[in-house]
């Protein structure tokens, strides 16, 4: 049985200049994830609240809605 083992050489680590690449890599990856949160929120939820407010004033009848409001007797002057 061999006992010793042969790993190479071992790469040097990186004593200089690791928190600026570190921090440049996470503001890469907070910039990205932001924009891409700001994009699934104005997919998923603002344009779903457009086309359900289009959906409503498209059906609205203002005339409709003030003869049920009125008949609840809610208005003084009417």
């Amino acid at each position: 049985m061999p006992t010793e083992v042969d790993c190479g050489k071992l790469k040097k680590p990186q004593m200089h200049g690791l928190a600026t690449k570190a921090a440049k890599s996470m503001v890469a990856k907070a910039l990205l994830s932001a924009g891409l949160a700001g994009l699934m929120f104005h997919q998923f939820y603002m344009e779903r609240k457009k086309r359900i407010y289009r959906n409503f004033y498209e059906n609205y009848d203002i005339e409709k809605e003030f003869e049920r409001i009125r008949s609840k007797n809610v208005f003084d002057s009417c």
